[in-house]
């Protein structure tokens, strides 16, 4: 399979839209070298930063190591990531899915948990309890870079909606890989069949990406 038909455009609502708006707003062209970062380049940064944590929020949620995080603050921030979803009791897809990216972590060497990131997202907090997530992710040997998340249920759904992710039915949760550069605004969805070869290389081709600050 090749990489064009994994790699598809993100269908954006109104509220992403805007916000992808605001991201692009803060970025020029790459140049060989970065200019001085003027103060209304600072401004225009914090106001990114101001409206990707509104947008994703900031909710408090639990790793599967037990530590309690913020979303956006902890997750998010300043990051590229790959965001999969998953809920403990999937014997199919998600299982699958999950493994690719135990597949995917030596792809990444030493670049994952340094300027990479592998986030797993519960969509049945009801039932992925910490012990339950815990044990999930111990079957996929994640290493430091690599986090799953649980928490409440309200705090999951509101997170999972903002990922147009949200589903009464958890067996209904989509299946895509989403993967982000949060410096640059750069999103792009991959389908669930994408290889962990393939996901190593639009996950370096984002992290490779420069923004010039104002």
């Amino acid at each position: 399979m090749n990489r064009r038909e994994n790699h598809v455009r993100i269908t954006l609502s109104a509220p992403v839209i805007a916000l992808c708006l605001l991201l692009a707003a803060t970025l020029l062209p790459c140049t060989a070298a970065a200019a001085p970062q003027s103060p209304q380049g600072t401004a225009l940064d914090r106001r990114t930063d101001e409206a990707a944590r509104a947008y994703f929020t900031d909710l408090k949620l639990t790793t599967h190591e037990g530590k309690v995080v913020r979303f956006y603050t902890d997750i998010l921030k300043d990051r590229v990531v790959l965001i999969h979803f998953f809920y403990t009791n999937c014997k199919t897809v998600a299982t699958l899915q999950t493994k690719v990216l135990s597949d995917l972590q030596p792809l990444l060497g030493d670049r994952l948990g340094k300027d990479i990131f592998l986030v797993s997202i519960s969509v049945d907090p009801a039932r992925d309890t910490l012990e339950h997530t815990r044990a999930y992710a111990r079957a996929f040997a994640p290493r430091p870079g690599w986090t799953f998340l649980t928490g409440s249920k309200v705090n999951l759904d509101w997170v999972n909606y903002k990922l147009g992710n949200y589903k009464e039915n958890p067996e209904e949760h989509e299946t895509f890989f989403l993967l982000g550069n949060l410096r640059t605004g750069h999103w792009i969805k991959n389908k669930p069949e994408t290889s962990a070869r393939t996901l190593a290389e639009h996950l370096i081709q984002l992290a490779d990406e420069k923004q010039v600050k104002r």
